[in-house]
């Protein structure tokens, strides 16, 4: 209920608490475009109308999300068959597809020697990786580049960030490299056509490194363009 009720007050945060990461971060930009439409007082209606509609797209959310609770999600069929590191033979077969806090994690099953492990997919590992290096940056920026003289202490702590990161990443990579997924012929259940999905593609873990930059260049964009339309179509008398 909490939820919904945060999705009420902002649209796109009770989303995000609903472990819906993409769809929630659009609905928070669209709450901020229509805010700061509300605000330039000559584009108020519709900033309103913006409002109401991020509004309504999140009530609605939430409501599936409402009537969902509690169920386990289906096996998605084109989740990848893997080898386990048993037996060249040996095959992992995917038995939950979840979210955590930010990520999704499929959890694998041994059909020979029952182990279970969890993978994340290379997209969100990637992106999560770049919001890390972002953070970092701006640690670096903030303490370091633009302070007189940072002391040991703040090396330190950008040290541990740098190396909580990197360990994080390698550790959630690794799976990957130790149980890869096994030829297109071999899958079985799943189609050709579902078996090129982008999440299975090596490309997957830059374009999640990429996705950040475009939602902060997205941001960076439209803040412009009111801007823009702001001191163009209605200047200071």
């Amino acid at each position: 209920m909490i939820k919904i009720l945060c999705n009420l007050i902002i649209p796109g945060l009770g989303t995000l608490l609903m472990k819906k990461p993409i769809t929630g971060l659009i609905q928070l930009i669209l709450f901020v475009v229509a805010s700061l439409l509300v605000l330039s007082v000559f584009m108020t209606f519709l900033g309103i109308l913006l409002w109401l509609i991020d509004l309504v797209w999140a009530f609605f959310v939430s409501i599936q999300w409402w009537r969902r609770r509690g169920t386990p999600r289906p096996i998605d069929t084109a989740l990848p068959i893997r080898r386990c590191d048993c037996d060249d033979a040996a095959r992992l077969i995917a038995t939950e597809h979840n979210w955590d806090l930010y990520n999704a994690v499929s959890k694998y099953q041994c059909a020979s020697c029952g182990k279970s492990i969890a993978i994340i997919p290379a997209l969100h590992i990637g992106y999560t990786l770049t919001v890390g290096l972002l953070v970092i940056l701006m640690v670096c920026y903030l303490y370091i580049w633009r302070a007189s003289s940072p002391g040991l202490g703040v090396y330190s702590i950008v040290a541990v960030l740098v190396a909580v990161q990197a360990v994080m990443t390698f550790s959630q990579l690794a799976p990957h490299g130790v149980y890869p997924v096994v030829d297109n012929a071999e899958q079985g259940a799943s189609s050709p056509q579902e078996l090129d999905r982008p999440s299975m593609k090596g490309a997957a873990f830059f374009k999640g490194m990429a996705l950040p930059v475009l939602v902060i260049t997205l941001l960076l964009g439209v803040s412009a363009m009111l801007g823009f339309v702001h001191d163009y179509y209605f200047p200071k008398p």
